[in-house]
């Protein structure tokens, strides 16, 4: 997946601002307090929706500004699609293959009244595990050695496990210690 722009009409502190991605790797940089956290969050929730805690931070701080929400352009294999999403009391998303102009929405709902579950149908990932593998806040990348080290081994536990927090290799170096003291003879049943 590769996100190609972002157009922020309302949220936070930005008010109808358009990010272009090129190819390859992009970084956002700036400096404190100038929205790299607030694009993160966009991303994140034009992808996976918003919690409650989320719309009084991140509602528009212009007091002219009356759309919360945005879109949020991506290339998914040959495919490319638009997300638009306002976020209000009355929620709405839509999602649009952008070459064919198709509202593709109900293709992504569990329910008629469900948030559409968009990178869960597509790539086959959730929230919870975007968050604690692809998502890496700028806290988290303090010490990029680091931050690399645990970004891949995230990885390597969901594609061993399939879930991020649960490390084959670390359960067996749990496991085998706790059978030898089961049975201290290896290779052997205790009947």
């Amino acid at each position: 997946m590769k996100i190609n722009k972002l157009q922020l009409d309302g949220f936070g502190k930005f008010n109808n601002r358009e990010i272009n991605f090129k190819e390859g790797l992009n970084i956002v940089y700036g400096l404190n307090e100038s929205g790299k956290s607030t694009v993160q969050m966009f991303i994140l929730s034009m992808l996976f929706g918003a919690k409650k805690d989320f719309y009084l931070k991140y509602k528009p701080w212009h007091i002219d500004n009356k759309n919360f929400g945005g879109e949020l352009e991506y290339k998914l294999g040959r495919d490319e699609y638009k997300i638009i999403r306002e976020f209000s009391e009355k929620s709405k998303t839509v999602i649009k293959n952008k070459i064919s102009d198709e509202d593709i929405t109900e293709k992504f709902r569990s329910s008629k009244t469900a948030e559409p579950r968009i990178m869960e149908k597509q790539v086959g990932i959730n929230r919870q595990c975007f968050l604690k593998t692809i998502f890496c806040k700028q806290s988290e990348m303090a010490d990029v050695k680091s931050a690399k080290d645990f970004v891949a081994q995230k990885l390597m536990n969901v594609s061993e496990s399939g879930d991020e927090d649960l490390s084959i290799m670390f359960s067996g170096f749990c496991i085998v210690p706790a059978c030898e003291a089961i049975n201290p003879f290896p290779g052997t049943v205790n009947a």
